[in-house]
């Protein structure tokens, strides 16, 4: 639910998918977050590391899940302006709210006297701070473990046959370079060609200022699609309905103006002759212009009284 209302006000009254799936996706990390039935101090072996979505009542699911959600969307912009490379939201769903699934079960955790899942009670529970204590212990040591192994990973990698794709290919995308998503791209020539199979651009990387160029031209390229693709969200519901009333305002104009058309026409029929305000030598030139939003075309109407 959060993720909708966040939407809506955000993204300027519209439902954005993306914003949904890791409101849903941070909720479900959340509510299965680990809980360490091991007790660091005792160093108990008959406990192990398990889900705790099988002992959360369902108003601590409901309630974790929500926080989760939030924490999920919320953290996406966060990401963004730190500048982070995480195009399919990673960090938000499987970090942000999986850390706080591992907490939440310090926080509402309760003994389990059936299979032995959980041997304390969380700090809502009155255990006091021993569970919320191992969890953050927990979640310090993974995060320290899993940095420091993808680093030691990527690192090779960078070293070795090169981690970084090249700008044009981080500009044009890995959907399009390398899955041919909204067109194709041919790494050998360097030719970037549309769906139909229409030459966009070709990438010259003979030298240094022939690159330049063709980045820039890539840019400007990519921002007029932008641009365009930016014009087409704009024509949301909410913008068919705003349409929809200036066009019933732009009806109700012409609506009037025949009928003032009507009356002048009558008028000069019947021989009256119309009182107004004279300009110089008496004649005043009416016009009226309206400009429909279907047709865009400007309609000009002109009396001489």
């Amino acid at each position: 639910m959060f993720a909708f209302v966040h939407s809506y006000i955000t993204k300027k009254r519209k439902f954005d998918v993306s914003y949904i799936i890791n409101g849903v996706l941070g909720a479900l990390v959340s509510v299965t977050g680990a809980l360490t039935c091991c007790d660091l101090w005792t160093r108990n072996p008959q406990y192990d590391i398990k889900s705790y979505c099988a002992l959360a009542r369902p108003w601590e699911a409901l309630l974790m899940g929500s926080i989760g959600a939030i924490f999920a969307c919320l953290s996406v912009p966060v990401i963004e302006k730190l500048k982070i490379d995480d195009p399919v939201g990673v960090i938000p769903v499987h970090v942000v709210s999986a850390v706080w699934g591992m907490l939440a079960v310090g926080l509402f955790g309760e003994v389990d006297n059936l299979e032995n899942l959980l041997a304390f009670n969380g700090l809502f529970r009155g255990g006091g701070f021993r569970l919320l204590g191992v969890q953050l212990f927990v979640v310090v040591l993974v995060i320290v473990w899993s940095a420091t192994l993808s680093f030691i990973i990527l690192k090779a990698i960078d070293l070795t046959v090169g981690l970084r794709v090249p700008l044009h290919e981080e500009l044009l995308g890995a959907d399009l370079v390398e899955h041919s998503v909204k067109g194709s791209f041919e790494k050998e020539t360097g030719k970037w060609f549309d769906l139909s199979g229409k030459l966009l651009l070709r990438i010259d990387e003979t030298d240094e200022e022939s690159y330049k160029n063709s980045i820039m031209q890539l840019r400007a390229i990519l921002q007029m699609e932008n641009n365009a693709d930016q014009r087409l969200e704009s024509r949301s519901a909410y913008g068919f309905r705003r349409q929809s009333r200036r066009r019933r305002y732009s009806e109700k104009a012409n609506t009037d103006i025949d009928k003032e058309n009507c009356v002048i026409n009558s008028a000069h029929s019947n021989g009256k002759e119309l009182q107004g305000p004279s300009i110089g030598d008496g004649t005043v030139s009416h016009s009226v212009h309206v400009k429909t939003h279907s047709s865009e075309e400007e309609t000009q109407h002109n009396s001489v009284v």
